[in-house]
């Protein structure tokens, strides 16, 4: 963990290991985007 965002909803990484290969940096989100609208998807 290289950051956190003050709110915590974003973590800056180095080196995040993926099953297809390591990245070398990356932000992750700490919680899913809020979907809008009332569209459902089948």
């Amino acid at each position: 963990l290289v950051a956190m965002k003050g709110d915590g909803s974003h973590f800056l990484v180095d080196q995040l290991r993926t099953p297809i290969g390591v990245m070398e940096s990356a932000v992750l989100r700490s919680v899913p985007p809020a979907f809008s609208g009332s569209t459902e998807i089948s």
